[in-house]
């Protein structure tokens, strides 16, 4: 049989280590998921000022494969990052989307079409519109970022504790 034995004090101190990173989880959680939807937004931003705007009407029966200037600006005006209620316990979800409304008033929509929208339109397709899936490519061209970013930020944080 093996015989087992610990330092009492450095045991001890290890513990309190451990406490201190239990109680520093959800401040750097946040701070990973702040840096990690700062990143996403800003390739939206980039994303959405790339999709091509045109003035006038589609020809009767034809799709429309753009943007007007002012759909356009209110996307780039209108993307915020904001938090959203969890479905389950524990869990921290952050959003990056489009909000309100753009200043293009119709009978339908007398405050402004929504943002969301026409992103989601735009990004889909539609009955009258062809999908440009600029979401898809953000995600796409963000994801390895966004997780060192978060992986960053919490090392960051947990270092400082352990040292």
């Amino acid at each position: 049989m093996g015989n087992f034995s610990f330092d009492k004090a450095a045991m001890s101190e290890y513990i309190n280590k451990l406490a201190k990173l239990g109680n520093a989880a959800p401040k750097a959680a946040n701070k990973a998921l702040y840096a990690a939807t700062k990143i996403y937004a800003d390739e939206l931003r980039r994303q959405t000022a790339a999709l091509p705007t045109q003035e006038g009407l589609a020809a009767k029966g034809s799709m429309i494969h753009v943007l007007s200037k002012k759909q356009k600006e209110a996307l780039l005006q209108s993307i915020d990052i904001y938090p959203v209620k969890s479905k389950k316990a524990g869990m921290r979800t952050m959003s990056v989307g489009f909000v309100g409304y753009n200043s293009i008033q119709t009978q339908k929509y007398p405050k402004g079409q929504p943002n969301r929208m026409i992103a989601g339109s735009v990004n889909s397709g539609s009955s009258v519109r062809e999908k440009t899936p600029f979401v898809r490519q953000t995600v796409k061209a963000t994801k390895p970022q966004c997780i060192a970013a978060m992986k960053a930020a919490v090392d960051t944080d947990f270092n400082k504790i352990i040292k």
